[in-house]
C-alpha cells in the first residue's frame, strides 16, 4: 500500500484486524509501527518504510506479533534512531516473534552495534534470510552473528564494514548457509570506523585465527560428511535386504500351510540367502540353537568374513573426530598455523547444534540448557532384553554444572504386537550449587511492615532439557489414578518418548546431516527391527519343514 503515514496505519488497525500480509510503502514514525502491531496482531508478513524507529517500537512487535515470519524495515534517514542504539529492541523482537524466518535491516547508520548483531545470531534460531544494508561495527559483530543462526541458508551484506576474511569465515561456521551476496561499502558510515575495534578484539590478526580455525573444523565436518555418506549407504541396504528377508519369510509360512492343509503337494519355494555383510552385523547378537545347522553355519561364515573386516572404518570414528581426539588430513596443517592456547579441537557444540535443528528436541532446550549442551560429547544407545527395552547414555565433560559424566534414560517396553511404554528411568543430576538448570530461584521484597526485612526466596520447577532425566512416575497402583489425571499422565510419557525415539532413530544414526542442517524431519524412518527374531522365525519354518517330512512334492523339504 501507498498511504499517508502514522495515519493510514490507524486506519489499517481500525478496519483490517485480521490482515496477515503488509507492505507499507508510505513513510512512518515509530508510533505508525506500534500502532500496526497492536492492532493487527495476525500479521506474519510486514514490510514497512520509517523516518524514525526506537527500541520501543522494536519491543512491541516481538510483544503483539507471534505469527510474524517475515519483516523487513527500511531507515529512510541516518538521523533515524531515536536511541543510542535497537540492540536492546532487536533482542525483544526475536525473543518474542519466535517463528521470524526471514529479517531484513536496511539503512539502519550506527543503529546496530556489535553486540546487536550477537543478539541476531543467539536470539534468531528459526532465521533462514538474513539481510544487513549499513549494519554493524567491525568484524567482532559478524563473528559474534556466525556463532548462532543454526538454520540461517541465505545472507546479504551491502555496505557493512566487514573485512573480506570476516566474510570468508562465516559460512565455514554456520554449515546450512548456501547462499551468500555481498556488496562492497558505498556508503561512508558517520561512526567510529573498524579499525580501532579490531584492536580492541585483539587485532586484525583474530580476524584471521578465526578463519584458520573454522577451516579447520570444516575440514572436520567434511570428513565426517563422509561416514555419514558411508551409514546412508549402508542403511538403504539395511532397508533392501530387510524386504528380502520379509519376503522369504512370507514364502516359506505361506509354504508351511499349504503343506499342512493341502497334503504336502506344495513345491518348496525358492528363498534367497541372507547377504554376508548383513549376517556380520547380526552375529553379535543372535544365538541360535544347535539343531539349527542353516543359521549356525549362515553365523559361522559371518564371524569368518568379521575378521578380515576393514580397519580404516575403525579409524572413522566420528566420536573421536568430533571430540578432537583423531585429527583429519587437512586440519592438521590449519591447526598448526594457529598455535594458540585457545584452539578448538574437534568440531565445537556438535551435538548441541545438531539437536537444534531438531524440531522436536529443539523446543526442549532453553537458553540456560546451551551452555551446559556444549559439553555433550557423545550420544549412545543400545537394545535391552531384561527387560525389554533400549537405554540412552549421554556422554559429557567435566563442566561447571554438574559432576556426572553420564546421564542415561531407560524406557522400558512392553513387548505386545507394537511396543508399548511401561516406565521411564532417568539419572539424578548431581547438580553444583546454584547451577540446577531444572529449577529456578525467585526473590520477593518483603510486605511494607514486615519485621523481616530480608527478601522472600522461593525455589521452583522451570523448563530445561534435562528434566528429560526426570521422567513421569507411574502409580503402583494405577487403577486409583482420576481420568483427567491418568490423561494427562498418558500425553507426558507419549511425549517423554517421543523425545527419547527421537534422539535414538533419528539423531544419533543421522548427526552429521542434523548438524549440517540437511536433514528434515521427515527423512528418516525409524529402524526398530529386532534382527534375531526375524531370522529366528525363518529358521524355525525350516525345522518344521525338516520334521514334516523328509521330501514334499516337487523337491527336498
Amino acid at each position: 500500500m501507498d498511504i499517508c503515514g502514522d495515519v493510514g496505519c490507524q486506519v489499517i488497525t481500525k478496519f483490517c484486524k485480521k490482515l496477515r500480509k503488509l507492505t507499507h510503502r508510505g513513510w512512518v514514525t515509530q508510533m505508525g509501527l506500534i500502532s500496526l502491531a497492536q492492532g493487527c496482531p495476525n500479521l506474519d508478513y510486514l514490510e514497512v518504510q520509517l523516518l524514525y524507529i526506537s527500541n520501543e517500537a522494536l519491543e512491541c512487535v516481538g510483544t503483539h506479533l507471534k505469527n510474524l515470519r517475515d519483516f523487513r524495515i527500511w531507515l529512510s534517514n541516518k538521523d533515524g534512531i531515536t536511541d543510542s542504539s535497537l540492540d536492546n529492541g532487536v533482542r525483544a523482537m526475536l525473543m518474542g516473534c519466535s517463528k521470524l524466518e526471514r529479517l531484513d535491516i536496511n539503512n539502519c547508520f550506527g543503529g546496530l552495534t556489535d553486540v546487536g548483531l550477537g543478539y541476531i545470531g543467539k536470539y534468531g534460531h528459526n532465521l533462514r534470510y538474513l539481510c544487513l544494508c549499513n549494519t554493524g561495527e567491525s568484524d567482532k559483530g559478524l563473528l559474534e552473528l556466525s556463532k548462532g543462526c543454526p538454520r540461517l541458508r541465505k545472507l546479504r551484506l551491502s555496505g557493512c564494514p566487514f573485512s573480506d576474511q570476516a566474510v570468508a569465515t562465516f559460512p565455514l561456521n554456520i554449515f546450512p548457509l548456501r547462499y551468500v551476496w555481498v556488496e562492497k561499502r558505498v556508503i561512508t558510515r558517520p561512526m567510529v570506523s573498524a579499525e580501532p575495534k579490531l584492536k580492541s578484539i585483539g587485532g586484525p590478526d583474530s580476524v584471521e585465527r578465526a578463519f584458520d580455525r573454522a577451516c579447520a573444523v570444516a575440514k572436520r565436518v567434511e570428513f565426517l560428511r563422509a561416514i555419514q555418506s558411508e551409514h546412508d549407504e549402508l542403511e538403504a541396504k539395511f532397508f533392501e535386504e530387510r524386504a528380502a528377508l520379509e519376503a522369504n519369510i512370507r514364502n516359506y509360512m505361506h509354504h508351511c500351510i499349504q503343506r499342512w492343509v493341502g497334503g504336502g503337494s506344495t513345491p518348496r519355494p525358492t528363498v534367497q540367502p541372507l547377504s554376508l555383510q548383513w549376517a556380520r552385523h547380526l552375529s553379535a547378537s543372535c544365538k541360535f540353537l544347535p539343531e539349527q545347522p542353516a543359521a549356525a553355519t549362515l553365523i559361522s561364515q559371518a564371524r569368518s568374513t568379521r575378521q578380515t573386516e576393514d580397519l580404516t572404518l575403525r579409524d572413522r570414528n566420528r566420536y573421536d573426530i568430533v571430540t578432537g581426539a583423531v585429527e583429519v588430513d587437512g586440519a592438521k596443517e590449519e591447526d598448526a598455523m594457529d598455535q594458540t592456547d585457545d584452539t578448538e579441537k574437534g568440531v565445537p557444540e556438535f551435538w548441541l547444534t545438531a539437536m537444534k535443528h531438531n524440531e522436536i528436541t529443539a523446543e526442549e532446550i532453553t537458553e540456560r540448557d546451551e551452555e551446559a549442551l556444549k559439553y555433550l560429547k557423545d550420544i549412545k544407545w543400545c537394545r535391552m532384553d531384561d527387560p525389554n527395552g533400549f537405554k540412552l547414555e549421554f556422554f559429557f565433560d567435566t563442566n561447571p554444572f554438574f559432576t556426572n559424566s553420564i546421564l542415561t534414560k531407560i524406557y522400558h517396553m512392553i513387548d505386545d504386537d507394537e511396543p508399548i511404554l511401561e516406565k521411564a528411568i532417568g539419572t539424578t543430576i548431581e547438580w553444583l550449587p546454584g547451577k540446577c538448570l531444572t529449577q529456578k530461584i525467585l526473590k520477593r521484597k518483603p510486605k511494607k511492615g514486615s519485621k523481616n526485612a530480608k527478601p522472600i526466596t522461593k525455589t521452583e520447577d522451570c523448563e530445561s532439557f534435562f528434566n528429560f532425566f526426570s521422567p513421569p512416575e507411574v502409580p503402583d497402583d494405577a487403577e486409583e489414578i482420576e481420568e483427567d489425571m491418568a490423561e494427562e499422565l498418558q500425553n507426558q510419557m507419549e511425549q517423554d518418548y517421543d523425545i527419547g525415539s527421537t534422539i535414538r532413530d533419528k539423531i544419533i544414526p543421522h548427526a552429521v546431516s542434523w548438524f549440517m542442517g540437511e536433514a528434515n524431519q521427515e527423512d528418516f524412518g525409524v529402524i526398530d527391527v529386532d534382527f534375531k527374531e526375524l531370522i529366528l522365525q525363518v529358521v524355525a519354518v525350516k525345522c518344521e519343514l525338516q520334521k514334516g517330512g523328509n521330501t514334499v512334492a516337487g523337491g527336498e523339504a
